[in-house]
């Protein structure tokens, strides 16, 4: 029979030895043991049920040619969305939901309020896809050869012209861009739009740069192009942004160095107003891409090419997109790949 002193010695021995363990985990990250104090990336991909190995985000193909001057043409671009978006009364938005809203309400006040309203939102989405939005708001013509000056390894197929037309329900506005020849008339309301609901759908769930547009645009052939062809599909409709379309808030990270801007913006500011945690998360968020090249690269095989960037939203954190097209023109979309690495998502919701 064990006597009671050498039990208590036992637990004693096996307590000190677990401490041990949990001191080793924490300071080495053996990962033996889970503890709150930050989150690594390892943690926030487990976490996220991504199944990423972390060599494939840290590790750069030897055959990649980084585009060391992305952070340029991207600063550029937005700095020209921002100009763009001055153009506009944003009111005139309200004012047309609110004109149409009156109109339709009348005819669905029988109906219970859920089924109304469901009634009503089709309503007003329909008055969107047959009326010309562009010309009711009004809405600014666009010079997208500015655009096109800025991604100068890009170049718009002769005889054709980059225009746009506008989406708009109760919640949310937002154009879709479209390639047309240059004597065909602009094309007035969505329904004269063949599939503007794809064009729509994949940029809404951001798991496609597929734009109508693409087949009609030329590169250059250098890795740079096919950078700058990512950049024009992803910003391309970043204008003019009504309500909820404004949480297509996705801006590519060209270097590490883009975080502490990101911390230095107006919407973190409110955030630590609100929530003192929120500076902390991209403090942790800065450090964690420290492990990581972020870097975009891309990668030239014989008939397809490979673009890997990476973007920050305030909506989810960081991503990292992986974009293959084809070689030759036209440059058509083979697939694309998301993947969230790191999580963030704002406190303060607009």
């Amino acid at each position: 029979m064990i006597k009671p002193r050498k039990i208590e010695l036992v637990i004693i021995v096996i307590l000190i030895i677990s401490i041990f363990l949990v001191y080793l985990d924490r300071y080495l990250d053996l990962g033996i043991y889970p503890y709150q104090k930050g989150h690594t990336v390892t943690e926030e991909i487990k976490k996220n049920d991504q199944k990423i190995d972390l060599v494939t985000l840290t590790c750069i193909p030897l055959d990649a040619q980084l585009v060391t001057n992305a952070a340029e043409y991207v600063q550029q671009v937005e700095k020209l969305l921002k100009k763009w978006d001055k153009k506009v009364n944003k009111c005139r938005f309200e004012e047309i939901i609110w004109e149409q809203t009156k109109a339709t309400a009348e005819q669905f006040k029988n109906f219970k309020m859920q089924q109304g309203y469901q009634l009503m939102q089709k309503s007003i989405k329909h008055f969107s896809s047959e009326n010309n939005i562009r010309k009711m708001t009004p809405l600014p013509d666009i010079d997208f050869n500015e655009l096109l000056g800025i991604l100068d390894h890009l170049q718009i197929e002769e005889s054709y012209v980059l225009d746009y037309v506008y989406y708009l329900d109760s919640i949310a506005g937002i154009p879709i861009v479209y390639a047309r020849q240059t004597e065909a008339k602009p094309i007035d309301c969505l329904n004269n739009f063949p599939n503007w609901r794809n064009y729509l759908i994949d940029d809404h769930i951001r798991e496609s740069l597929n734009r109508h547009f693409i087949n009609h645009i030329r590169l250059d052939d250098s890795p740079t192009s096919y950078f700058q062809l990512a950049v024009l599909a992803l910003y391309c409709n970043r204008f003019f942004l009504y309500w909820h379309s404004a949480n297509r808030d996705e801006t590519i990270l060209a270097n590490n160095q883009d975080i502490l801007q990101i911390m230095q913006s107006i919407i973190v500011q409110i955030e630590c107003l609100v929530d003192s945690t929120a500076y902390n998360k991209l403090t942790e968020l800065q450090s964690e891409l420290q492990q990581i090249n972020i870097t975009p690269y891309v990668v030239m095989n014989k008939d397809i090419v490979q673009t890997v960037f990476y973007y920050f939203t305030y909506s989810g954190g960081v991503y990292k997109v992986v974009w293959h097209v084809s070689r030759e023109f036209p440059h058509i979309e083979i697939n694309l790949t998301r993947q969230k690495i790191i999580n963030y998502n704002k406190e303060v919701q607009f």
